[in-house]
């Protein structure tokens, strides 16, 4: 059995039929045989927050309390699990976080990259700057490329469509 950790771009692309990503994040979720995607607190809120957004939702946006909702279905599926977070994730998160160079924009992949190997999950993402970190990726690209990083593993995605994305719609 593989565990990941998906990031929060994955969930949007996972229930947004309109996102780039859809087909992608969507045969991964129904290709996970046995497997498990988890959410942690980050993921969790920014998840949360993406259903609230207007510019990300359009339309389709969700009040806070279909937002709670739509997350409950989700969790409510096997391969869906939440992780509180690992013990001395402190020291990890740190030794991520030691770039020379003004970084804003690293915090956030540093902190799931954290996350993610204190607890012995891959992460499961469409960003390609996961790759500098020294943590498992499964990246779901547009484009596939082989990477050289010997953690890496790659999946060949099928597209089916997921049950849940009527569950937004007004």
């Amino acid at each position: 059995m593989k565990s990941y950790l998906a990031d929060i771009n994955f969930w949007v692309a996972l229930i947004l039929d309109s996102h780039s990503g859809h087909g992608k994040a969507n045969a991964f979720f129904e290709g996970l045989s046995g497997d498990q995607l988890w959410f942690c607190r980050f993921t969790q809120i920014g998840f949360l927050r993406m259903l609230t957004n207007p510019s990300v939702m359009g339309s389709q946006i969700l009040t806070q309390q279909k937002a709670w909702q739509l997350y409950d279905t989700l969790c409510g599926d096997e391969r869906i699990q939440y992780l509180s977070e690992p013990l001395a994730l402190d020291s990890r998160f740190r030794r991520f976080t030691q770039g020379r160079l003004p970084a804003h924009k690293a915090w956030s992949d540093a902190y799931l990259a954290a996350v993610a190997s204190q607890a012995g999950l891959a992460l499961a993402t469409f960003d390609r700057d996961f790759r500098r970190l020294a943590v498992e990726i499964h990246l779901l690209n547009k484009k596939p490329r082989p990477l050289r990083l010997s953690a890496v593993q790659c999946v060949a995605p099928v597209t089916i469509e997921f049950p849940c994305a009527s569950l937004w719609r007004n």
